[in-house]
């Protein structure tokens, strides 16, 4: 079982520019893993509890826009590779990013 608590500094998860970059990386290495059977994504007291619009930059221009575009659409493929049986969301669990760990 793979369990990941998404959050800044400590407290509830802030989507911001550099967390969504390295998304594609975390959800691409978990998909990779395919010892997971279960995997629990998670956030200290709310997952994506608010977005730091500021620092993706000026999302107006075409290439700030075409990266925020390309890195979602990677993320959501790297989550569709997560081979587990069914998706599920629970307020019961409490775990961090900053020390994914395997139990």
């Amino acid at each position: 079982m793979l369990v990941a608590e998404f959050h800044s500094n400590g407290g509830p998860f802030i989507m911001a520019a550099q967390s969504h970059t390295e998304f594609v990386e975390a959800f691409y290495r978990i998909a990779q893993d395919r010892a997971n059977k279960i995997v629990i994504l998670t956030g200290a007291g709310g997952f994506i509890t608010d977005i730091d619009w500021s620092s993706f930059g000026d999302v107006a221009d075409p290439g700030v826009w075409s990266q925020v575009h390309d890195e979602g659409v990677q993320v959501l493929e790297n989550l569709a590779n997560i081979r587990v049986p069914a998706p599920t969301t629970s307020p019961l669990f409490s775990l961090r990013i900053c020390a994914v760990r395997r139990r």
